[in-house]
């Protein structure tokens, strides 16, 4: 990670990226969507995979789900990280820190975000829980330092 202390705009440029990782698995259920179903409801868009269930095979039905549940996940811990980010740079943390944890978390919620969409046994399951727990570590740390900072 040394190398993100180098890059101390990393912490403010990992936002986009980080937004980017909250709509790839929402595009991709989109275009599966879509593409397995032949149409897509944007009335009531929420529902749309659950009806189109019986009109797709099991595996693309599964793969669908997955793409939503990490982009729901996103979408939780997303802000979170984004909060860390500015509370740690606008304490006076050290950027370099504050770049290798932002570095950290992105690295990190790449892998969740590929574990969860290809996620088809225990071990790939576990690999994305010990991802998802690196990202919570990094939102702790950079919280946690802004809170030092701040005292």
């Amino acid at each position: 990670m040394n190398a993100f202390a180098s890059r101390p705009n990393f912490a403010l440029a990992s936002l986009p990226i980080a937004m980017g990782l909250v709509y790839l698995p929402f595009a991709g259920r989109l275009g599966l969507t879509v593409y397995n179903s032949k149409k897509w409801n944007n009335v009531n868009p929420r529902d749309h995979v659950e009806r189109q269930k019986g009109n797709m095979s099991k595996e693309a039905f599964q793969l669908i789900k997955r793409l939503d549940a990490a982009h729901q996940n996103a979408l939780e811990i997303t802000p979170f990280y984004m909060a860390a980010v500015l509370a740690a740079l606008y304490s006076g943390m050290d950027k370099g820190r504050v770049a290798q944890l932002s570095g950290l978390f992105i690295v990190s919620r790449t892998f969740y975000t590929a574990f969860y969409i290809f996620g088809v046994n225990e071990i790939i399951a576990s690999a994305r829980s010990l991802s998802f727990f690196a990202c919570i570590y990094a939102c702790g740390r950079l919280f946690a330092g802004a809170a030092h900072q701040s005292l």
